[in-house]
């Protein structure tokens, strides 16, 4: 089994189509959960639980599609829910690539 990350996915935004929850704002074309996603992709990780507000978890297949080539599976915020993830991600924020790696291939992220 790869490497597994939990996505916690719990603020709004105000945007110009209204309040939207953060993990579906889109930067330049690519909601902010798919960022979150391909990013940590491509730093090895092939799970992903998200948590997430009801859109979020009703938006997850149309945004990943089966096209990226990682398991995703979705928990409503709120729900209990268990994971055997190696990193939990606070991730209402846009992430930044080259930090994250820093991170994650750094000794910051032992023992999670």
């Amino acid at each position: 089994m790869g490497r597994r990350a939990l996505l916690l996915f719990q603020d709004y935004s105000e945007t110009r189509e209204g309040r939207m929850p953060v993990a579906l704002v889109e930067h330049f074309g690519t909601p902010v959960l798919a960022r979150w996603v391909l990013t940590l992709r491509n730093l090895g990780f092939t799970s992903f639980a998200v948590v997430a507000q009801r859109e979020v978890v009703d938006a997850v297949k149309a945004l990943l599609g089966g096209n990226l080539g990682v398991e995703v599976e979705c928990f409503l915020l709120g729900e209990e829910h268990r994971t055997d993830a190696e990193l939990l991600v606070e991730a209402d924020f846009l992430v930044e690539p080259g930090a994250l790696k820093r991170f994650v291939e750094g000794g910051y992220a032992q023992g999670l």
